[in-house]
């Protein structure tokens, strides 16, 4: 494992389209199965996601990367404001309203939105962003959030049609964005995944009726969260180094 480690370091590019394919192509795998088998939904996430959450926590406790790949104590005085624009899009999306679901149900999503939020931000912004991040601040949250987006197109598997899932890949690649720049500026991932578990679990218990102002409520928070975190990143180029100088 060693030398997988030290060939992604040498090969950040070749190892990142090597990980972006083979998590394309399980979950496209699932979707296949679940098409075939007339299965629900979200049955390709559940199919493809389980055994990549396995892996994740066999790799991370085997090479005891955890704490590299970001799951780090949080010390929330020293870190609250950042996540700020999160809590406020969170907030946001509790004004579209809720539609009655059993306990049962209630139960499912919270499992379901813990597993999508592990498994992609661990691949997304922990795995991904420190294999870019000796490239640069720049291209490592850039490409990572731009295959954070990409991947939102296999929702199309689901079933969901193509204007809305156009609409989500504008959406996640700027929330990916502001994840990327978060993780760079903090070093932790507990407080993404919170947020991406969050996040989804609001949008599976929501009643759908989104509307313009809600839409454009939460863009213009990201907008204004990335161009701040932009600055401010900037100003601190240390934490960039410190990834960089992070043995592997």
């Amino acid at each position: 494992m060693d030398n997988k480690l030290s060939y992604a370091k040498k090969h950040p590019i070749k190892s990142i389209i090597l990980i972006e394919i083979s998590f394309l192509l399980v979950v496209f795998i699932a979707g296949a199965i679940a098409t075939i088998k007339q299965l629900s939904y979200n049955a390709p996430i559940l199919i493809s996601f389980i055994p990549t959450a396995l892996v994740l926590i066999i790799y991370f406790t085997w090479k005891r990367k955890w704490t590299y790949f970001g799951f780090k104590r949080v010390v929330i005085r020293k870190s609250w404001y950042s996540y700020f624009p999160l809590f406020l899009i969170l907030i946001v999306l509790c004004f579209q309203g809720f539609s009655f679901q059993p306990i049962e149900t209630i139960i499912f999503f919270v499992g379901f939105a813990i597993l999508v939020g592990f498994v992609e931000e661990s691949i997304y912004r922990g795995i991904m962003i420190k294999i870019l991040l000796p490239l640069g601040m720049l291209p490592a949250i850039l490409t990572s959030s731009i295959l954070f987006s990409v991947t939102h197109m296999l929702n199309l598997l689901s079933g969901q049609s193509l204007g809305q899932t156009g609409l989500q890949l504008i959406y996640s690649l700027l929330i990916g964005i502001v994840l990327a720049q978060l993780f760079v500026k903090t070093e932790n991932i507990y407080p993404l995944i919170l947020f991406h578990g969050l996040h989804n679990l609001l949008q599976f218990l929501g009643n759908g009726e989104s509307s313009v102002i809600l839409d454009t409520t939460v863009i213009g928070i990201l907008v204004i969260a990335i161009t701040v975190l932009a600055f401010s990143l900037r100003k601190n180029n240390t934490v960039k180094n410190a990834f960089i100088h992070e043995r592997i």
